[in-house]
């Protein structure tokens, strides 16, 4: 992936000082003061606020007595003035290198990172930028210049399986289960452990205590998940976000603070968390938080959104991550989407943001997925190469008639059926300390069995080994085209009838 770097600083004068870098070079220039778009900004955010007659994932505020602002107006006045303070002349050079970038971007996946500690210039939406329209494969995300940065060497620890945890916060008005429903559509297609919190086993009465419930979520975090999400109300006004997810435990209302919990976030990055999804409004803070302090891949929502936006980018941010897509333009392709539910509204693609280090590659589903599914198949081919050197063990000492080959078609389907279902419904087998002892028992057994009957087993076990593999993967084929397969014999059952 290639990546260009967009460093801002604030100076004591209120320009801003700039630092643009590729793999191959670095400018250095300075931009005016920005605040004529502060208050551009401030109109569209007012123009949010009022203009949202369905429920959004904001805690409930007081109702506003102003009359409704026009959101597109206030939309293409804020992109307008956004596109006008970054052709200054003093840019120009920076401007001309980006897109000296982006065309030579055109054909690989690519980021431009805004790096910034500063909290508006963060929130600016930057996808307006009218030099970024027309690369499809270029997204922009967002880090803090300062703080925590990820080792290069880091690698996550070995997992045979994909774990996430959903956290249901407080859903009054909104749809929570909808975005449950989305995740364990993920679950079906790629069989990860998703566990859910507060879980069912949970005693609610117990959960009504804020320090019940700061214990009871710190030791779910403790378990070792690769993504977190949240899905409920974001805590906070427009104008003063914070980081506070907000929880509804028996209609007691319970905000938790994301910075409660920095041990045991440390202790969940170091088990493997690599990804945090907050499906709730407001949530910069908790996205700058989480990249300062944890260096952790975050997407949050800019400023109010929508329950039905919310949900509808959930869907497709799945379904595009799901296809193969790398993290960063899973997230653009699925919020560009918005655009299409929203109507004339541009904006509402403003909505989505991701925090991610310079330094983190974009994450892809198929990485974690794919070496599971080859460590399954493999565990699997394992098996049924020692199904076959105990056979042809236990044939000659039972003295049966090897040479009669539907003895040994028999014994190759059995063991081939039996080593394949094995793990299609025990898939837990499929660990690393399994794998390990099936090695070391197929080298061990192998030799011996090749030194007593000669070189003829290894051919044999290893027929059964492909034929067991075969039995899984046509297994999880037919599994995963039931439905379709159901949906074309009940039509052709209905065509025969007429």
């Amino acid at each position: 992936m290639k990546k260009a770097v967009l460093t801002l600083e604030m100076n004591s004068n209120h320009t801003v000082k700039i630092y643009f870098k590729t793999e191959n070079e670095g400018i250095k220039r300075e931009l005016p003061s920005f605040s004529s778009i502060s208050t551009y900004y401030e109109k569209w955010q007012q123009a949010i606020n009022q203009s949202l007659i369905t429920p959004s994932r904001l805690e409930a505020e007081e109702p506003s007595n102003n009359s409704p602002v026009d959101i597109k107006s206030c939309a293409d006045n804020l992109k307008e003035e956004i596109n006008s303070w970054l052709k200054h002349e003093d840019f120009k050079k920076v401007r001309e290198n980006i897109i000296d970038f982006l065309e030579s971007s055109q054909k690989h996946t690519s980021r431009i990172i805004i790096k910034t500690d500063d909290s508006f210039l963060q929130r600016v939406p930057w996808y307006c930028w009218e030099i970024l329209s027309g690369y499809p494969k270029t997204e922009v995300t967002l880090s803090s210049d300062t703080g925590k940065t990820k080792n290069h060497n880091y690698l996550p620890p070995y997992k045979s399986q994909l774990r996430l945890l959903i956290i249901l916060g407080d859903g009054t008005n909104i749809s929570l289960d909808r975005d449950q429903k989305n995740l364990e559509k993920l679950k079906r297609k790629t069989h990860i452990n998703i566990d859910v919190f507060p879980a069912a086993n949970h005693n609610l009465n117990e959960l009504c205590n804020i320090a019940k419930l700061k214990e009871s979520l710190a030791n779910s975090l403790r378990n070792g998940y690769d993504i977190i999400f949240f899905a409920g109300h974001g805590v906070g006004k427009s104008e003063n976000q914070t980081d506070k997810i907000r929880f509804n435990i028996n209609n007691t209302l319970l905000d938790i603070s994301i910075a409660d919990f920095e041990d045991v976030l440390k202790i969940a990055i170091i088990k493997g968390l690599r990804l945090a999804i907050f499906n709730s409004c407001m949530g910069m803070t908790i996205g700058h938080h989480l990249d300062k302090n944890h260096a952790l891949t975050t997407i949050v929502m800019r400023e109010k959104i929508r329950d039905d936006l919310a949900i509808i980018f959930l869907e497709n941010f799945l379904e595009y991550f799901y296809s193969g897509q790398p993290l960063c333009l899973a997230v653009k392709q699925a919020r560009e989407k918005l655009r299409e539910e929203s109507h004339t509204d541009e904006s509402s693609t403003w909505l989505p943001v991701i925090f991610q280090k310079e330094s983190e590659e974009s994450i892809c589903l198929k990485d974690w997925i794919l070496p599971n599914i080859l460590e399954l198949l493999f565990s699997v081919g394992l098996t049924g190469f020692n199904f076959g050197l105990a056979a042809i063990f236990i044939s000659t000492w039972v003295s049966t008639v090897i040479i009669n080959p539907a003895y040994w078609l028999i014994v190759l389907i059995i063991c081939g059926l039996t080593s394949g279902l094995i793990f299609a419904f025990f898939p837990y087998l499929s660990k690393h300390k399994y794998l390990l002892i099936l090695a070391i028992i197929t080298l061990t057994t192998s030799i011996v069995i090749g030194l007593i009957y000669g070189a003829w087993t290894y051919v044999y076990s290893f027929m059964i080994a492909l034929f067991s593999v075969f039995t899984l993967s046509a297994f999880c084929l037919i599994y995963y085209i039931r439905q379709p397969l159901s949906r074309i014999v009940n039509f052709y059952i209905r065509l025969s009838q007429r």
